[in-house]
């Protein structure tokens, strides 16, 4: 009989199909063992040197990742697979470089550099903000049923649905662990940090909602799809700007201005995102191509598609065409009022017999002249 440390409690292994051969990612090795020598040791959490942030822009990615991957430990060495999915996820893992491109912690780390100098103070909050993103991330996968992000298979397409799940809701929790890393700080205002990222993960949730209802729709305006951006997307990158802010500073004027530049910027980043949805390439984006179009996105250059489509009708044809309709119809009620009375005694008249229906007089008598001279009576 085998031993448990030799199975593969969640079924670990190569994931070899058709999208992820057309991504160019045929091999996705999701070994126990690699994870493993990949996870961080217990003793080692917070133990690394954050002197290098602040340098350059890649440092600032670099220390965010290092807190990240202070957090993603476990003592317990047959939990390590778990850990290795978000690894797996985030791009952390040993088989290639990070995933993604780190925008909202690192406007976290440059926002609070700005106003206090220094940004290694701020990496938990930064850190926190990457696994909230990255667990709505996680589900989004599911959620869209995309095989792909990052030019690597999503979690569930590797681990299936469950486990996929458990993921995001695992790196959820670990986020609200980050935030207690937040040291040198009044308990007040990580507090009013801790608030801050709850009320926008509700509201990354609410948009989330209108994304997905979206599809069954074709009235969504801009003014609608501007109101779901601000909360799928904007919501985050206000909370990285105006997280800072509340850590570096008591002025409410520059916190909710720079709250304002974040929820506008994520605005924007979403409506450049929702145009690489469609006519960017694989190689560029990491996933399907068109995969908005064939899941129904109402995405903003469909939005506007729709918008002057119907601008484009010209009210005087909508009204002809409106008076028509109405006026067919009210003859077809008409008409089976009187075909269908139950009163014997009054004539029924005759249905009308459609257009395709009736003979054509032309077509028919040159039909007729020949068929005469073909005829074999005349000859």
């Amino acid at each position: 009989m085998a031993r448990e440390e030799d199975e593969n409690p969640i079924c670990l292994g190569e994931v070899v199909r058709l999208e992820d051969d057309r991504l160019g990612t045929v091999r996705a090795r999701c070994h126990v063992a690699s994870m493993v020598r990949n996870g961080a040791r217990i003793d080692s959490r917070g133990a690394y040197d954050r002197s290098s942030v602040g340098r350059s822009l890649e440092a600032h990615i670099a220390a965010v990742d290092e807190e990240i991957r202070a957090l993603l430990t476990g003592s317990d060495p047959s939990l390590q697979p778990f850990y290795g999915m978000m690894l797996y996820h985030l791009g952390l893992d040993a088989e290639r470089g990070p995933s993604g491109k780190r925008l909202r912690p690192v406007l976290c780390t440059l926002v609070y550099e700005t106003l206090t100098g220094d940004a290694r103070r701020a990496l938990p909050a930064a850190a926190a903000i990457e696994l909230l993103h990255n667990f709505t991330l996680i589900h989004d996968g599911i959620e869209d049923q995309d095989p792909a992000r990052h030019h690597r298979p999503t979690v569930w397409s590797v681990w299936g649905v469950p486990q996929a799940i458990n993921a995001g809701d695992g790196m959820f929790a670990v986020s609200r662990l980050a935030v207690q890393r937040l040291t040198g700080f009044p308990a007040e205002r990580v507090l009013e940090f801790a608030r801050l990222i709850d009320e926008a993960c509700v509201r990354v949730c609410e948009g989330q909602f209108l994304d997905i209802s979206f599809e069954t729709r074709t009235d969504v305006t801009t003014e609608r799809y501007r109101a779901m951006a601000a909360k799928k997307t904007g919501a985050l990158f206000a909370a990285a700007a105006h997280g800072a802010a509340l850590l570096a500073t008591d002025d409410p004027s520059v916190r909710e201005t720079l709250g304002r530049f974040g929820d506008a910027f994520g605005q924007a980043f979403q409506a450049y995102d929702d145009v690489l949805g469609i006519w960017a390439s694989t190689e560029r984006t990491g996933k399907v191509e068109m995969n908005d179009l064939t899941k129904r996105k109402k995405t903003l250059p469909v939005v506007l598609g729709f918008e002057r489509a119907q601008a484009r009708r010209s009210p005087r044809n909508a009204v002809a065409r409106s008076t028509r309709f109405e006026g067919s119809h009210r003859s077809r009620r008409r008409g089976s009022r009187s075909t269908f009375s139950s009163d014997s005694s009054r004539p029924r008249p005759a249905l009308r017999r459609s257009r395709r229906e009736r003979p054509r007089p032309r077509i028919r008598r040159r039909w007729h002249r020949a068929a005469s001279s073909s005829s074999p009576m005349k000859k």
